[in-house]
C-alpha cells in the first residue's frame, strides 16, 4: 500500500526540522511531515526510521499470518509452546520477503519516477490490524509508502502496480524453486506453500478498490490493468487456500502449474500495461530543418523547377520577405502567408 501528498494531508515547513513543544524532531524522527520538495533528499535512499517501520510492519503482518494457522491443528497443537514457536518463527521468516519486497517495490518505482518514497507505520492502521487478529477478517493495513512530489495517476498506478506484481514473482518462486523439493524433505513443501500463500494474501488484499489501497488507484488508471491483477490473483488465492485448508499438502504437478500461472501471468501484464511506450509521430508537413537535411541526401521530384526569384522576395504575392521559407517540392521561395504547399498551389506536392 501506498500514500502521496494527494491521500495524505501534508504540512510544508521552511527548515528542515520541526519543534513540538520542548521537543526538537528532525526529518529523520518525524516521518508524518512532509518538507519542502528541495529538502527532501532524492535517489535511491533508506534511513534508520523506515528501516524500524518496516519491521514493526513484518511484525504485524506476520501476527495476522499466525491468526489464521493456529486454528487449523486444534486445541493440542496449540498448548504446545514448541509447536506454537516454531510456527511463529516460519511464519515470521516467510512473511519477511513478502511484506518487505512489497512496500519496496513501490518505493523504487516512485523513485524512479523522481519522487521521494518511504515506507511508515501509521497509528490507526496498526491498531485495526492488531483489532482484526481477533476477528474472522483480517487487515494487512499496519502502514503505507508515502510518496511526495507531483505525481500524474498513470504514474501513480504503476507505482501502485508494482507491489502486487511482485508478489506474482515471489509465488511463482515459493511454488516452482522450493515446492519441487518436497520429495526430498516434507518441511520444504510447506515452506514453499505457505510463502505462496503469504504472498497470494497481501497481493490481494492491497488490490482491493477501496480507501487508499492499491487497487483504488490502479482502477482510477487502467481498468483493464486492475481487472487483469486482480483476476489473477484470486485465482492464485483460492487454489492455494483450497489445497491449504481443505485438501492437505498441494500436489507437486499442480503447484508447478500454478507457479507458471503466475509467472506468465506477471509478464502479460507487465508488456500489456506497465511498460513504457515510446510513441513517434510523424508529421505531415517537414519541418524546415528536415527539409534542409533531406535535401542534402535526397534528389529533389522530377521536372521539380530551379527558384526562378531571389531568395528574399515571395514567389506567389511578389513581396520582400526578411525570413523566407523555401518549399521543399517546388524549390520557390514564399512569404509566412504562402509557406504551405496548398497555399502557393504547389503542382509538385500533388504528385509526392
Amino acid at each position: 500500500m501506498l500514500l502521496n501528498n494527494n491521500d495524505a494531508h501534508t504540512r510544508t515547513c521552511k527548515e528542515s526540522e520541526v519543534k513540538l513543544g520542548s521537543n526538537k524532531m528532525t526529518f529523520e524522527d518525524q516521518p508524518y511531515y512532509y518538507f519542502d520538495e528541495d529538502k527532501l533528499p532524492r535517489g535511491n535512499r533508506t534511513s534508520r526510521t523506515e528501516i524500524t517501520h518496516l519491521l514493526m510492519g513484518v511484525l504485524l503482518f506476520s501476527l495476522v499470518e499466525f491468526s489464521i494457522l493456529v486454528p487449523m491443528y486444534g486445541i493440542q497443537n496449540i498448548l504446545d509452546f514448541s509447536f506454537i514457536f516454531t510456527l511463529f518463527l516460519i511464519t515470521l521468516i516467510l512473511v519477511t520477503p513478502a511484506f518487505i519486497a512489497h512496500e519496496m517495490a513501490h518505493k523504487l518505482v516512485a523513485q524512479k519516477y523522481g519522487f521521494w518514497a518511504e515506507f511508515r507505520v501509521f497509528t490507526q492502521g496498526a491498531l485495526l490490524t492488531l483489532v482484526t487478529l481477533f476477528t474472522p477478517f483480517k487487515l494487512i493495513a499496519p502502514g503505507a509508502v508515502m510518496i511526495y512530489g507531483h505525481i500524474t495517476r498513470e504514474k501513480n498506478g504503476k507505482i501502485s502496480l508494482a507491489g502486487p506484481m511482485t508478489n506474482l514473482i515471489l509465488i511463482s518462486i515459493f511454488l516452482l524453486l522450493i515446492l519441487p523439493f518436497n520429495s526430498f524433505n516434507e518441511l520444504l513443501g510447506i515452506v514453499g506453500i505457505l510463502g505462496a500463500k503469504f504472498n497470494a494474501d497481501i497481493a490481494l488484499f492491497n488490490l482491493l478498490p477501496i480507501f487508499v489501497l492499491d487497487g483504488k488507484k490502479i482502477l482510477d488508471w487502467n481498468k483493464k490493468a486492475w481487472i487483469s491483477a486482480i483476476g489473477l490473483t484470486v485465482a492464485l488465492w483460492a487454489s492455494l487456500t483450497f489445497f491449504l485448508f481443505t485438501s492437505g499438502p498441494i500436489d507437486i504437478f499442480f503447484g508447478i502449474i500454478l507457479g507458471m500461472i503466475s509467472f506468465f501471468g506477471f509478464i502479460f501484464i507487465y508488456l500489456l500495461f506497465w511498460r513504457e511506450r515510446k510513441i513517434t509521430i510523424e508529421p505531415i508537413f517537414p519541418s524546415p530543418i528536415t527539409t534542409l537535411e533531406k535535401q542534402e541526401h535526397v534528389e529533389p521530384p522530377k521536372g521539380a523547377k530551379k527558384p526562378t526569384k531571389a531568395s528574399g522576395v515571395c514567389y506567389m504575392c511578389n513581396n520582400p520577405v526578411f525570413m523566407p521559407f523555401v518549399c521543399s517540392y517546388c524549390g520557390e521561395t514564399f512569404c509566412a502567408e504562402h509557406r504551405l504547399p496548398e497555399s502557393h498551389n504547389c503542382q509538385f506536392f500533388r504528385r509526392v
